[in-house]
C-alpha cells in the first residue's frame, strides 16, 4: 500500500513518521529504511526521531539511487557492487574518449567546443558535464538510454553516438535503466513477494522521483 503525506513543515512530517513507527513497530531485528536526498536531512531526521523515541537505532537513510542499486543486487542475478555507469566512473571513461572521438563523423559539436585549446581542464569539465547528464538520463529518461542502445540504429545526435561508444563490447549494459526494466518484470511476473524486500519503506522529504 502506498501512502502519501504532504506538508511544508518538515517537523510535522518527522512527527508523523515517528508516530507510525511507534504505532506499527517492525520486528526487533529488522532495519527501518528511510530514503532521503541528503546527509544533512538524514542527520536532522535521525535526531528528530531520537527526540521522539528517546533513541534512534536500526534505521538506515540511503539515497534513492543507492537504495535502488541495493534492490538490484538483492533481487537480480549477476549485479556488481558498483557500476561502470556510475557518474564518477563515467567521467574518467569519457575523458579519453572525448579526445578519441572528436575527429570522427557525428562529433563535430564536441570538436568545435574543444577547439584548438590543448588545456586538459577544459576536456575534463566537458567530461564531467556529460557524465552528469548521462547519470540524469539513466534515472529520469531510461527510455532514451534504451533507445540509444538498440542494435543497428544510426543515431544522429552526438550524445547518443557517445553513449554507444561507452557501451561498445557489452552484450547488455549493466546500468540503472536496464536493471530497472528487469526488476519491474520480476515484480510483475511473480505471484510471490520476493525475498529481501523490506516490510516497509519511508521516502522522506523528496519532492520528485523518476517514474
Amino acid at each position: 500500500m502506498l501512502k502519501v503525506v504532504y506538508s511544508n513543515d518538515m517537523r510535522q512530517l518527522a512527527a508523523l513518521l515517528a508516530e507510525q513507527q511507534q504505532r506499527e513497530p517492525l520486528p526487533p531485528l529488522q532495519i527501518e529504511t528511510v530514503i532521503v536526498q541528503s546527509n544533512e536531512l538524514a542527520r536532522w531526521l535521525s535526531l528528530s526521531l531520537a527526540n521522539y523515541h528517546g533513541i534512534a537505532s536500526h534505521i538506515t537513510f540511503p539515497y534513492p539511487s543507492a537504495y535502488i542499486w541495493t534492490l538490484f543486487r538483492q533481487l537480480l542475478p549477476d549485479v556488481p557492487d558498483t557500476s561502470i555507469y556510475d557518474k564518477d566512473v563515467m567521467l574518467w571513461r569519457l575523458y579519453p574518449l572525448l579526445a578519441k572521438c572528436r575527429q570522427q563523423v557525428g562529433f563535430e559539436a564536441i570538436d568545435r567546443y574543444l577547439g584548438d585549446d590543448p588545456d586538459p581542464l577544459k576536456r575534463y569539465e566537458l567530461a564531467y558535464r556529460i557524465a552528469d547528464s548521462f547519470d540524469q538520463y539513466l534515472m529520469y529518461r531510461p527510455d532514451w538510454i534504451q533507445a540509444w542502445e538498440q542494435p543497428n540504429t544510426d543515431q544522429p545526435h552526438w550524445q547518443a553516438r557517445l553513449w554507444q561508444q561507452l557501451t561498445i563490447g557489452a552484450e547488455e549494459a549493466v546500468h540503472r535503466a536496464n536493471l530497472l526494466l528487469r526488476l519491474q518484470q520480476l515484480l510483475t511476473q511473480s505471484d510471490r513477494r520476493p525475498k529481501g524486500l523490506p516490510q516497509r519503506i519511508a521516502i522522506f522529504g523528496i519532492s520528485a522521483l523518476p517514474p
